[in-house]
């Protein structure tokens, strides 16, 4: 695979020259824009990390949230209302939409004609987050933070095919901050010293650590929360990028877990719900069906929410701690805000 690697390498390196050398044109706008992304295909966590900024900008600000709007089956600027589905936003942004009811929630495959729009319908907007567009630099934003995996970091990966990056390693370089994702809790100073060593970052590049933290599990119906589980039996359900970290941690909590995995952003139809549902009866004593709270956002409004709402259907909310150093992304980020406040005066 190294040649097509080396083919698909050099057609990402001209293009990301082209938009540095401003053959083709960055787009700023007079707002906060920052952006939530990483070098390689699958799940770093952007979904959390985005939600993390949300819980702490939308006290204080109006926020709202950019995505591409991956798996919907409609095209152009749709803002979200109390009536989306995945299937006319996407999951991810359903999640933003359903989770944070004070922020705005557009998805837009041209990011650059989307802002305008939401600015034009909105202009109480004060910061906007868009979800992966580390790669789409039609857009400059103001904020670029660059997502990579504890187990595996950019700086160990190569280029698709031959591996999951998705363009050179030396994409990083645009980040002003970089977070290494899916850490372990108990991660040691040297540990951490070592990492901070191999991405050789710059002077003005923050370099961050975080850990994945799951709640308990949710009622997908009635919202209640399952405190006991060690005595239940789990027939849990994914469609999500990297489904171990979720599985794991379902095989600690219950007596017994039966995983089924599907693509990510898999769209369930009625014999996937059918098979489910199938493989659940067959299991004995106390049992539940589980899956992430993203999966859940593709069966909501659905006829499969249908067939699932007698049975004991929960999702398992994730959420996303820095480790120690929060207080360091605070500042930067209230720090850069203030610069526009000084623009507007």
């Amino acid at each position: 695979m190294a040649p097509l690697a080396l083919l698909y390498g050099f057609v990402i390196w001209i293009r990301n020259k082209f938009f540095d050398w401003d053959i083709l044109p960055e787009q700023e706008f007079n707002l906060p824009v920052i952006n939530v992304g990483n070098l390689m295909v699958g799940g770093t966590g952007k979904t959390p990390h985005v939600e993390y900024l949300l819980r702490m900008l939308q006290p204080t600000n109006k926020t709202a949230t950019l995505s591409r709007g991956y798996g919907r089956k409609s095209l152009g600027y749709i803002l979200a209302d109390a009536q989306s589905t995945a299937a006319e936003i996407g999951d991810e942004p359903l999640l933003y939409a359903t989770k944070f009811k004070d922020t705005l929630v557009c998805v837009c495959e041209k990011r650059v004609y989307a802002i305008p729009n939401l600015i034009g319908d909105h202009p109480e907007t004060d910061v906007i987050i868009m979800d992966d567009a580390f790669q789409h630099r039609s857009v400059k934003p103001g904020m670029n933070i660059l997502l990579t995996r504890f187990d595996k970091p950019f700086y160990t990966d190569f280029l698709m095919p031959s591996g999951t990056l998705r363009e050179w390693r030396s994409g990083y370089k645009r980040a002003d901050m970089i977070i290494v994702t899916n850490c372990p809790p108990d991660l040691d100073s040297a540990t951490r010293k070592e990492i901070i060593e191999r991405i050789n970052p710059f002077p003005n590049q923050l370099i961050l650590f975080s850990v994945m933290v799951y709640n308990a599990p949710v009622h997908a119906f009635s919202g209640a929360v399952l405190r006991e589980t060690k005595r239940v039996k789990a027939f849990v359900f994914s469609g999500i990028a990297n489904a171990r970290p979720f599985e794991n941690y379902c095989e600690s909590i219950f007596e017994q877990t039966f995983p089924l995995e599907f693509k990510d952003h898999h769209e369930f139809d009625q014999g996937d719900v059918d098979d489910i549902i199938h493989r659940y009866s067959k299991l004995e004593g106390e049992k539940i069906i589980i899956c992430t709270e993203k999966d859940w956002m593709r069966l909501v409004r659905t006829d499969r929410e249908q067939q699932l709402k007698d049975l004991p259907v929960y999702y398992l909310p994730i959420e996303v701690k820095l480790l120690d150093d929060e207080d360091k992304l605070v500042e930067r980020l209230k720090t850069w805000m203030q610069t526009f406040t000084v623009e507007e005066e």
